[in-house]
């Protein structure tokens, strides 16, 4: 998860992670460009991506 912004064009070590590893909301915020009910929303997207990707790597009719 992003929780505060940092660049995404290999500038900074990420330690291994890809950018498409660092969870951003749909508009491309980070968590720390979130607040009150937009925060939620983060926190929503967050839980449905982490969900669609264990259900991605289950085999049918095991979840």
């Amino acid at each position: 998860m992003g929780l505060k912004p940092v660049p995404l064009d290999g500038s900074a070590d990420l330690k291994g992670l890809q950018h498409v590893q660092v969870f951003r909301d749909d508009r491309g915020r980070w968590f720390s460009q979130t607040g009150g009910h937009i925060r939620e929303a983060f926190a929503d997207q967050l839980v449905a991506a982490m969900f669609a990707k264990l259900r991605g790597g289950l085999p049918r009719g095991a979840d």
